[in-house]
């Protein structure tokens, strides 16, 4: 997960410019009717001034969609503080993840949470430092995490070596707050020098599970049958690669209706805004195309934002028990 900071003015003039408050999520504010099939979460900012790099200036959103195309605004969420974020549901709770906190909708009560801190340690109850957290639900029904393994700010300081992602499993009891780490890696990629593979998206496919990883404004494409397995590479996609420069931090989903994959990606335009955008295609095992994708999420067609704010980050999961 990404520090997103102390709240700096440009974050102010932000939220003045969607319309939104601070502090989404107290207990007793207004929430939402989550009626879509599917729930995305995103963050944006003030495309206009070059800030997007400092995840301090983003702002974390909710839509939600029964087609997984056309994306609303989530009424009652008061969008907040942060980068990279993600979301789950199990049972009656969705669990949204926002910089080092989790927030949650009690749907049955109709209510919004505090944010409550997110704790990853080892076995030891020693803290891991962890990038880019992503969340799903186990066949057991325990949330887990997986991320890269250290911080990537200290990685990109030593060349060479690998790019670790790892896992951890909800502790019983704490209701998603709290993590420890499976034994192992999840993936290990190489690296022939400053080469850094980011944002890892977990999701189920049909044959076990998914593993999403971005790598710049590209995609790589790994499964394994089990959740906490060793991962490797599609081996019909040429080094992993699923897009290339098409899009990065990716969020994927597996339509067993349909028998189709969708794949979500944030796309930075010739203007340098950027979209969220969308491919739906059969198999992992042929790449994508430009002409495969379409915009589905933009500022300036979701409303409450408009055309100087840039979104990213999509983290996309089903809105069922």
């Amino acid at each position: 997960m990404r520090d997103t900071g102390r709240m700096r003015p440009a974050i102010v003039l932000l939220i003045a410019l969607t319309g939104c408050g601070g502090g989404g999520g107290a207990s007793g504010e207004p929430a939402p009717a989550l009626t879509g099939r599917y729930v995305m979460a995103f963050h944006a900012y003030d495309g206009t001034t070059g800030e997007g790099a400092d995840p301090r200036n983003h702002v974390t959103y909710i839509a939600q969609s029964d087609d997984g195309a056309s994306w609303t605004p989530v009424s009652g969420y008061v969008a907040d503080f942060g980068s990279v974020p993600d979301l789950v549901r199990r049972g009656d709770t969705l669990y949204l993840y926002r910089g080092r906190h989790v927030v949650r909708y009690r749907i049955n009560e109709n209510r919004w949470g505090a944010p409550e801190p997110v704790a990853i340690t080892d076995a030891d109850g020693n803290g891991q430092a962890t990038t880019d957290n992503s969340f799903i639900v186990d066949e057991a029904g325990r949330i887990a995490t997986f991320y890269v393994r250290g911080m990537v700010t200290e990685i990109a300081k030593q060349p060479g070596g690998t790019m670790p992602f790892g896992s951890a499993t909800e502790v019983e009891g704490s209701d998603g707050a709290m993590f420890v780490t499976d034994e192992g890696m999840r993936l290990e990629i190489p690296r022939s020098g400053t080469e850094l593979y980011t944002d890892p998206d977990i999701f189920r496919g049909p044959n076990g599970y998914v593993l999403y990883v971005s790598y710049g404004p590209s995609v790589l494409a790994f499964t394994c049958s089990a959740l906490r397995g060793t991962y490797a590479a599609v081996a019909a996609l040429p080094n992993a690669y699923l897009a290339r420069n098409l899009g990065g931090v990716p969020s994927g989903h597996y339509d067993a209706t349909n028998g189709t994959y969708w794949t979500y990606v944030h796309t930075t335009l010739a203007n340098g805004m950027t979209v969220i955008r969308r491919a739906v295609h059969a198999t992992l095992d042929t790449p994508l195309a430009e002409s495969d994708f379409a915009t589905v999420l933009s500022g300036a067609g979701f409303p409450g934002l408009g055309a100087a704010i840039s979104v990213e980050s999509p983290g996309v999961a089903p809105n069922e028990p």
